[in-house]
């Protein structure tokens, strides 16, 4: 595999996430920046992304660090006002949300790679 096949299927791997952009500052150090409006909110979709990502960075041999960053002036606001109305009100959402931030927690602390 000859090094352009290399770095596109390293961002392949990324290419379906829409809140977190990933980038790669340096070689072997992807940067995860949460990217959702001005305070960095942790709708749905972000929520749901970042029980995934830390499976993905694992699981890429490219990888050696991760700079773990919000973008803009502020890192996250925490979960967004409609996702957590939505947990309250419907069952099966609130249990799916248990499952990702289990997954969250456990994926980042089963992740083999260095944070900064």
């Amino acid at each position: 595999m000859n090094a352009t096949t290399a770095s596109n299927k390293r961002h392949d791997r990324y290419a379906s996430y829409g809140r977190l952009r990933i980038d790669w500052p340096h070689e072997r150090v992807v940067r995860v920046t949460m990217a959702n409006g001005k305070m960095n909110l942790a709708d749905a979709a972000m929520h749901a992304e970042l029980g995934r990502i830390w499976r993905d960075i694992d699981a890429d041999p490219a990888v050696s660090a991760v700079i773990f960053t919000g973008s803009g002036e502020v890192f996250s606001a925490g979960g967004d006002f409609s996702m957590i109305g939505d947990i309250i009100a419907d069952h099966d959402t609130r249990l799916r949300n248990w499952k990702e931030a289990k997954d969250i927690v456990y994926n980042v602390i089963n992740c083999d790679v260095h944070f900064s």
